[in-house]
């Protein structure tokens, strides 16, 4: 009797074989952060602070610091579960979201262990992150950044040095940009947000962002692109090239209009199931459309 012999490997063998390679070259050192605040430390809010890298300012549409005309951000952002940004940068799930991770490594910040840092590249979204997330006192802190394009050192080096040197303080309740949402009328599904969280907004760029849902028969057989046209363009004739950014299920178009009294930025979010969202920036000639568009995709949009 002849037995027949097999090359298959058990598919939970080959998955075991390609997260050890995948996390094969990745750093696992620990790392162990002063307690105390440094001298050149900033405050931002919920009583945090780090010290920016270099030609980084405080950001205008969320807490954390932005380098102006570079693309880049840091963000503090206060969470509700560690376990669920544990599962989010785990290997596996960087592994399942087409992600090169670089670092994954255990934090002790003082006495408390519940932490950890990362940097991966984003290939989906071609962009370098970071981030730190600590548990402290029955809050967690979730600090992290971006850049365009994989790893530069230089700039990795200084983003790096600015999250490492994170101190938490006494922890103080702070003001989310766009935290408060205002009803713009009792007949649509429209709502608005402003910087300040007041409306109508004293901010200095008058910025008010309105966003509301468009399903297809709302763009009464346009095509999208059109369609966010049309929208930008009751604000004035100087609209710009329409831009397009890919999702995995669907895609983002930007278009502005700039005149001499208001910079506007139009969003439009595709979705492949055909429910779609349009996010409307207006502002005066301070509004920094760019930064305020990113801020509110990262809002409406899972990575």
């Amino acid at each position: 009797m002849h037995h027949k012999t097999t090359n298959a490997i058990p598919t939970l063998l080959v998955g075991f074989i390609l997260l050890i390679l995948f996390t094969a070259c990745t750093d696992t050192r620990p790392i162990n952060l002063q307690t105390d605040k440094g001298h050149f430390n900033e405050d931002l809010e919920y009583g945090v602070s780090m010290r920016p890298p270099q030609n980084f300012k405080k950001a205008k549409s969320y807490v954390g610091f932005q380098a102006p005309r570079q693309a880049g951000s840091i963000e503090l952002v206060m969470e509700d579960d560690y376990q669920e940004l544990v599962n989010k940068y785990s290997p596996e799930t960087m592994k399942l979201r087409n992600s090169k991770l670089d670092k994954h490594q255990p934090v002790a910040y003082g006495e408390n262990e519940n932490a950890f840092y990362v940097e991966y590249f984003d290939k989906p979204q071609k962009r370098y992150r970071q981030a730190l997330v600590i548990a402290q006192n029955e809050k967690v802190y979730h600090i992290k950044s971006f850049y365009r394009g994989p790893l530069v050192e230089f700039q990795t080096q200084e983003i790096r040095d600015a999250i490492l040197s994170t101190h938490i303080g006494e922890f103080r309740e702070g003001g989310k940009p766009f935290s408060n949402i205002f009803l713009a009328d009792l007949n649509t599904d429209k709502i608005i947000y402003t910087r300040d969280n007041k409306y109508p907004t004293e901010e200095p760029d008058s910025l008010v962002v309105s966003v509301e849902n468009v399903d297809n028969l709302k763009l009464k057989g346009m095509e999208p692109k059109a369609y966010i046209k049309k929208r930008v363009a009751e604000y004035g004739p100087k609209i710009e090239y329409v831009l397009r950014d890919p999702l995995d299920n669907g895609y983002i178009l930007k278009c502005t209009n700039r005149s001499d009294s208001l910079n506007v930025l139009g969003i439009l979010m595709v979705s492949e199931e055909e429910n779609h969202m349009y996010i409307e920036c207006v502002g005066n000639k301070k509004v920094d459309l760019k930064e305020v568009g990113n801020i509110m995709i990262s809002q409406f949009v899972t990575m």
